[in-house]
């Protein structure tokens, strides 16, 4: 699945990485956009466990976008990126990645370029800023079907049939 640039800035790190795998890490350009977002989005949160809002982004941070477990990267270091510009496919990438059911996004948005470490103090939710598709689709539940490797292969895998909303 094609992964796109959420605001416009640049690229500071595209790497094959290691436990988070094929990383990308954008600086974004205007931070009052993302503000902006964030004013619209207006996110409650969703779930009753694991989740928490994150720390809150002032407009003289420094924010970055940091997509991770990619099965490719279009872009490389210092590249501009536009909202909406293609930069890669989400995947199973990493050793933490091995073994997971399908391919998925891990995004973070945080205020120091490597979050990793840092625990609650540098990172906020990015469900606070962006749009985020519902859980309940026939792809995705299609998807589970399936365990996938870093290598693109992939095999029949029956998922636990619990509801894991509420983890």
């Amino acid at each position: 699945t094609a992964v796109y640039a959420s605001l416009k800035g640049k690229v500071v790190e595209s790497t094959p990485g290691n436990t988070a795998g094929q990383t990308i890490r954008i600086k974004i350009d205007n931070v009052k956009d993302l503000l902006t977002q964030k004013d619209a989005i207006n996110y409650s949160l969703e779930f009753s466990k694991g989740e928490e809002m994150g720390i809150d982004i002032s407009e003289t941070d420094d924010v970055y976008f940091i997509y991770m477990h990619l099965s490719q990267r279009n872009v490389e270091v210092d590249d501009i990126v536009e909202p909406g510009d293609t930069i890669g496919l989400s995947g199973v990438s990493g050793s933490v990645a091995n073994n997971i059911p399908s391919p998925h996004l891990h995004l973070e948005i945080a205020t120091v370029q490597n979050a990793y470490g840092t625990g609650k103090t540098k990172r906020t939710n990015p469900a606070r800023f962006i749009s985020l598709n519902s859980y309940d689709t026939a792809e995705q539940d299609e998807a589970v079907k399936f365990k996938y490797k870093q290598d693109g292969t992939k095999t029949a895998w029956n998922p636990p049939m619990e509801d894991q909303t509420a983890l």
